[in-house]
Parts: structure tokens; sequence; C-alpha cells
């Protein structure tokens, strides 16, 4: 039975393929599937409905992943305007947006860059700062940035997992900025933290057992049906959409003995 390319079950799977395939560092093959999920959602649904900012905002996660990042850049503006318009400024789709923005102009080079953009746009969403004093100075030059990412990981802690990908990289991005500020007890504790969080995730194969983590299983059974099937086939895009949709169940933190389901994007 084949519902079309618009169909929200054709939509849902070829999202979560794009997502398994980021996850497993395929940034190429993610981002040939999100502009097509992009296209569809915004044809079918309008460019500011939420689900086809979601889509953008996973385009461009991974343009940005593929070092693409002027591009990158103008998508993640896309997605933070529309997302301030139709969700507001203090909505946490908003602040994820800022976030990864932020993040991507900080793995750049450009600090006081990052550290201007989120502080105007949290004083705007009504966050105080002090406008007198000059983004780079000896005492907190960041103040914007720890406030932006230190909101998010409180965020993150209360439903995500510790492995997840999104807390991880959070956590990341305030060590990093914990680091330039020589802060370094802080970025010490936050860099044990993600250590110890990642070895949640190793493949169990050193002794010849599978790799049961959920980037593992997708590998392993691509690997099984992609000689037997073509990667167009839709048995095959049906395989792989069910399992990144369960696999995802992961990285998400169990709330009252039940998973939320929901991407932190």
């Amino acid at each position: 039975m084949y519902h079309g390319a618009d169909h929200p079950k054709t939509l849902f799977m070829l999202t979560n393929l794009a997502i398994s395939c980021r996850n497993q560092g395929r940034f190429e093959d993610a981002g040939n599937y999100l502009e097509e999920s992009v296209k569809v959602f915004q044809k079918s649904l309008g460019p500011d409905h939420p689900d086809s900012l979601r889509a953008l905002m996973n385009l461009s996660i991974s343009i940005d992943k593929q070092g693409h990042h002027k591009k990158a850049e103008i998508k993640y503006w896309e997605v933070l305007k529309g997302r301030e318009k139709k969700l507001g400024l203090n909505h946490p789709h908003t602040h994820r947006t800022l976030e990864r923005l932020a993040h991507m102009l900080w793995m750049q080079g450009y600090h006081d860059k990052a550290e201007t953009v989120v502080r105007k746009i949290l004083t705007k969403a009504g966050h105080s700062f002090n406008e007198s004093q000059p983004v780079s100075t000896d005492n907190s030059r960041f103040p914007a940035l720890i406030a932006l990412y230190t909101e998010a990981r409180q965020r993150d802690q209360s439903k995500l997992a510790p492995h997840n990908v999104d807390a991880l990289e959070t956590c990341e991005c305030l060590r990093l900025v914990y680091t330039e500020q020589s802060e370094h007890e802080k970025a010490t504790e936050l860099a044990d933290q993600i250590q110890a969080a990642r070895k949640l995730t190793e493949p169990a194969n050193e002794q010849g057992k599978p790799d049961a983590t959920p980037n593992g299983i997708v590998t392993s059974i691509l690997r099984r049906f992609q000689n037997s099937l073509s990667g167009t086939r839709p048995g095959l895009l049906l395989l792989l959409g069910l399992l990144a949709w369960s696999t995802r169940f992961y990285w998400l933190k169990p709330s009252n003995g039940k998973n939320d389901t929901r991407y932190p994007d």
C-alpha cells in the first residue's frame, strides 16, 4: 500500500531515517532526506508550520555538521524567526535553535559574536543584562551564553537521558564557554560528566559481542538488507523508518515509567 510522498506516515519515516543517518555521522545522506522532507512539509503545511520548522531545523543541523556554516547560519536564522513568530522567544524549541546557532558561531571562533547574538535575543525575551558592560571583560565574558546553556542543561536533565545526543552537546557547549573564561573547575566537572555519559553508548564488541547501541542496530540491519533490497524500495524505507523510530526511545529519559517520544528540538 503506497501513501504518497506527502502522506504523514511517509514523512514520519523519512524524517526518522534522516535522523538515524545523522546520529551515525552520515550527514550527507541525512541532508538529502531532510531536503526532500522540508520541501514536502512546506508545500503541504506552509513554511511557518511547527512541523515544517522542525524539518528545517533538522536540515540546518545536518548542513552545519557537513561544515557548510554560512548556509547553515541562514537556515538557523530562518528557523529562529519562524519559531519566534509561532511559538514565542521563551519556547524551548526557540531556545534550542538559538543554542545551535550560537554553538556554530562559537566553533568558528566568533565567540564575541555568539555572545552578542544570544544577549540580544535573551534581552528581547525578558532576560536582564548590563548593557553597559562590554561583551569581552575579564569578569564573566559570556553571561548570556552561560545563561542560555545552563537553562538548556536543566531542561535536558528533566527530559533526556544523560547520553542523549542533544544533552551531551549542551554540556559540551557549556564546558567550552567555562574553559574560555578560565573557570576550569566547572569545565572539568562537566568534562567528567560527559565522559561518563558517553561510556553508556560505547559498543560492547571488544570481545566479539554485537553492538547493541541504536546506531549499531541500525547499521547491522542495514548491512543485512542492502544487498537484497534496493535503497529506494518501500520495504527498506519502512524497515529503517520503524527501526529509527523504535531506537530513538534509547535516547530519551523515562518519565513515570514511560518514555517521552518527543524530539528535543
